[in-house]
């Protein structure tokens, strides 16, 4: 069942990174579902240029994509968006992959395949880090 939406929250704001069309699509669903305003990429480049262009409130990031793998979108990301909550999503799941990707700011980690349940409350956790750091119109 989705979230309630409250009517004092802004619209939520999702980019979904992924190259598997499968996965993003699935992605996306349910963040739809939530009734969170999603959009999609399925490259590095085309998440930047979202992240760029759209202004999203999260991000879910996989860790392994054609043309950039996500470490380095990541730290990308955190250049010139260092406040922007980004979720991994991946199936990359050593203690060394964790430790990297947290190290250049990963907000948090799920794990493919993920359960949808786990993966819904890190979004809304980092929306409510949003909510309390800004000030939206």
């Amino acid at each position: 069942m989705p979230a309630v939406p409250d009517p004092a929250a802004p619209p939520w704001r999702v980019l979904v990174v992924d190259d598997e069309p499968a996965i993003r699509e699935l992605l996306a669903m349910v963040c739809a579902y939530e009734g969170w305003d999603v959009r999609t990429a399925g490259t590095g480049e085309a998440a930047l240029r979202a992240v760029r262009e759209r202004a999203p409130d999260v991000v879910l990031l996989d860790a392994m994509l054609p043309d950039l793998d996500g470490l380095t979108v990541l730290r990308r990301i955190r250049a010139s968006s260092p406040a922007l909550p980004v979720i991994m999503v991946t199936a990359r799941d050593s203690a060394e992959d964790r430790a990297a990707l947290f190290g250049a700011g990963a907000t948090g980690y799920v794990t493919k395949p993920f359960a949808v349940a786990a993966l819904t409350e890190q979004v809304r956790r980092a929306f409510g880090q949003v909510a309390a750091t800004t000030v939206r119109p």
